[in-house]
């Protein structure tokens, strides 16, 4: 459960990098 909720906040932390790059 816990790798699952690392691989989450990643998968966040990745998409919020992204919008600020935009």
């Amino acid at each position: 459960m816990q790798g699952a909720y690392e691989s989450r906040i990643k998968t966040i932390g990745i998409r919020i990098r992204k919008q600020a790059e935009k």
